[in-house]
Order: structure tokens, then sequence, then C-alpha cells
């Protein structure tokens, strides 16, 4: 079956630190990640080396794998898959670089896959992109669980709504979103110009 890869890079409103905590933190990822059913440790981290069990499911498929898990504290983790009998590969990696603002994060996700067989790959083209989506949203929402909202999100300053409101009849017509992010952005991320 042929590789799918897919990259992302993202501004968003954590620090890289905060970004690597969540990233780095598998035993978590049954809690937060879509389709995630069970993550355990199975090697506990040691010379930036751990190895995790994870177990996904996908409707009727249900895989669990041994994740080799590969940690540059603070600023990336990177994933391979070593024994599954769903994917022929799966490696991930994350990348937190600092970005313009002091709690900013340059996040890029990167995952290079595939299945074993064509049934399993032509599924994954009915869904990649969503999955991909969904899995990046999950990290962004777990930062903003454990760290409050994105820096990125701006709240009006006092007596600033006042005086949007006085304003408000000369914006109308004009639809926003809340707090100003675009649709679709996840909770407190902006894509880049290029991946």
């Amino acid at each position: 079956m042929p590789a799918k890869v897919f990259k992302q890079r993202r501004l968003v409103g954590w620090t890289p630190q905060q970004l690597y905590t969540v990233v780095s933190r598998v035993e978590d990822y049954h809690k937060f990640v879509p389709w995630c059913q069970r993550s355990t440790v199975i090697k506990p981290p040691a010379n930036n080396y751990m190895e995790a069990e994870l177990e996904v499911g996908f409707q009727v498929l249900v895989e669990r794998y041994t994740s080799q898990v590969f940690l540059s504290p603070p600023h990336s983790v990177r994933s391979r898959v070593a024994d599954s009998s769903l994917f022929d590969h799966l490696d991930s990696t994350w990348t937190m670089e600092p970005g313009p603002t002091p709690r900013s994060c340059w996040l890029s996700f990167s995952v290079d896959f595939a299945f074993r067989s064509q049934l399993h790959g032509y599924l994954a083209d009915l869904f990649f992109s969503e999955v991909v989506k969904q899995m990046s949203g999950a990290f962004e929402g777990r930062c903003a669980a454990l760290y409050g909202p994105s820096s990125l999100l701006s709240v009006p300053p006092a007596g600033a709504a006042a005086r949007s409101a006085a304003g408000a009849g000369a914006a109308k017509g004009h639809a926003g979103t809340a707090a100003g992010a675009a649709p679709g952005r996840g909770t407190g991320g902006r894509d880049s110009g290029g991946a």
C-alpha cells in the first residue's frame, strides 16, 4: 500500500514546554486523543526513550501496538510503531519552536503511515483528512484544559466592551466568531502559510 503523509505547522497559544508536556505524556492519550481506547507506558522514560502500548479503535477495527517514543525535551517527540498487524509503518513527529510572543509556539506535526491491507488503505482514504484534523485539535484542546485558553485568543481590555457595543450599529451585517478566532481553527491556533 502506498504511504500517506501529512504535515502541518500552526501557531498556537501555549508555550513550547506546555505542548511538549502534553505530547510526551503518552499515558494520558486515552483521555483526549480520538479513537485511543488505551494508552499505557510499558518502558518508562530513560535516556530520552520510552515505549508505550496503545489501543486504537476505528469502528470495527481495533488495533493494539507498541510505540517507540524518542524524546528531545522540550523541542520534539518522535514515535515509531514497531509491531502492528494493521500498519506497515506509522511514524509521527511533533516539533515545538518558540512563537513570536512569550506564550506562543510554532507546533509542527507530521505523520507518515501505510496500512498492510488494501481495504484498510481504502478506508483511510475516506477518513484521512478528518482524522488528522481531529488529532491536532485534540492536543490543542488538552492544552486548553490543562493550561487555560490560548494566548492567541484576545480578550478586550476593561471598558472596550462598552465602546465596541456603542459602535455595534456600524458593524451590523459583519458576522464574526467567538473571540475573533477563525472558524475551523481548533481552540486557538493559526495555520502558517505553508506546511
